[in-house]
């Protein structure tokens, strides 16, 4: 069957997002190609070789919880991600084919990106009422009083309204500061607002998590081969992975990127930031199916401080190269462990002083476990993991 499937997922390897994340619930999971884990946002799409067309794509959250707080707390700190509001924003522009040709080239190009939020949280859910009085105001001809105003808006913003798929720039405060007096030649001296509205749209409370995978394929079936390269850019947190699955559900493994920093840290803003890049060739066979054997160009991971990780170039079997990334460790270098509970400035110089100094390592280790004991069992997330 003529017929790949592109992957894009972000998810977080832990159980939950740790201290910088406020423990909100995470995948628990490495490096995988399997559709049946979870993500904290997932995005595909279906390209049909044979008539030169891309499929709808698919781009979804997976619910989310925080046990932490919903024990703490006793509110509903949790979001099953069902309502179009709630569900991550995407596009797939630009995106082209070329016609199928059974002796030539064929190229295949997208711009994959999306943007999603965390919406665990009891004001997401008290909104919906709210929302459906707003609806019905406008159905009827009514200008919405409530709607604007919702707790899922200040949440969301303007971007999470379930109608679009806004994905360009976004701000908490899309304003700037501007000079109140103006003069020009013919009018003088004039006045005016000292605030101005920008371009971007109000993003609302929860940032963004942001991923835009560049991804090509130049097919030629007079060689037997095809080039491919995949170019992942966004906030850098959390862990993010790419992969095709062909018709015959082989699969070709296209990027694995460890996250940096944390969620508090890394999410807000529009980043866009390197955090992998990929270029290969594999064999292609008669029946447009990857083959056995992958020669690799470049491939790279920007993790810890940022720096490019080259994670193993040279000729491989396929298996060989999938397995490069499934069996990753997911978690990161110590000092991104740490990380996720101790604001540690993003440095190399940091991570060095951390990674290549075991007595550090031993002291870390050593007053995590001392937290531990002092919290008792509230501290076993943290005197537990290594």
């Amino acid at each position: 069957m003529s017929i790949l499937k592109i992957y894009t997922r972000s998810f977080h390897p832990r159980e939950d997002f740790r201290t910088g994340g406020m423990f909100f619930h995470g995948d628990n999971r490495g490096f995988s190609a399997s559709t049946g884990v979870t993500s904290r946002i997932y995005h595909w799409i279906q390209v049909n070789l044979k008539t030169a067309e891309f499929g709808v794509a698919v781009c979804r959250s997976d619910p989310s919880s925080n046990p932490r707080l919903i024990n703490a707390t006793g509110l509903k700190f949790s979001n099953d991600y069902t309502r179009p509001e709630t569900q991550p924003r995407h596009s797939e522009t630009p995106k082209n084919i070329t016609p199928y040709r059974p002796d030539g080239n064929q190229n295949i190009n997208i711009r994959i990106v999306y943007a999603g939020k965390n919406f665990a949280f009891p004001t997401d859910e008290a909104g919906v009422v709210t929302q459906k009085i707003g609806d019905a105001q406008e159905a009827i001809g009514m200008k919405p009083w409530v709607s604007s105003e919702t707790p899922h808006d200040v949440l969301g913003g303007q971007v999470s309204d379930g109608k679009s798929n806004y994905t360009g720039p976004t701000s908490i405060l899309p304003y700037e500061v501007q000079s109140p007096v103006t003069y020009d030649k013919q009018d003088g001296f004039g006045v005016r607002s000292p605030v101005k509205h920008t371009d971007e749209r109000w993003s609302g409370m929860v940032p963004d998590l942001d991923v835009m995978n560049n991804v090509s394929l130049r097919i030629n079936r007079d060689l037997k081969r095809v080039d491919v390269s995949c170019a992942i850019t966004g906030d850098g947190f959390p862990n993010c992975e790419s992969f095709i699955i062909d018709g015959s559900s082989k699969v070709l493994f296209l990027a694995s990127h460890v996250r940096t920093g944390t969620a508090v840290a890394q999410l807000p803003g529009n980043r866009q930031i390197p955090m992998s890049n990929t270029s290969l060739d594999v064999d292609w066979q008669p029946d447009d199916s990857f083959g056995a054997a992958v020669n690799v160009r470049v491939v790279v991971d920007f993790t810890g401080a940022g720096a490019a990780n080259d994670l193993g170039i040279g000729a491989k079997t396929r298996e060989a190269w999938n397995a490069l990334h499934t069996k990753r460790n997911p978690y990161g270098s110590y000092s991104q462990r740490v990380r996720e509970h101790i604001p540690l400035p993003q440095s190399q110089w940091v991570d060095d002083r951390i990674n290549n100094n075991p007595d550090m390592v031993d002291y870390v280790r050593k007053a995590r476990a001392a937290a531990g004991r002092w919290f008792d069992g509230d501290g076993e997330w943290w005197a537990g993991e290594d």
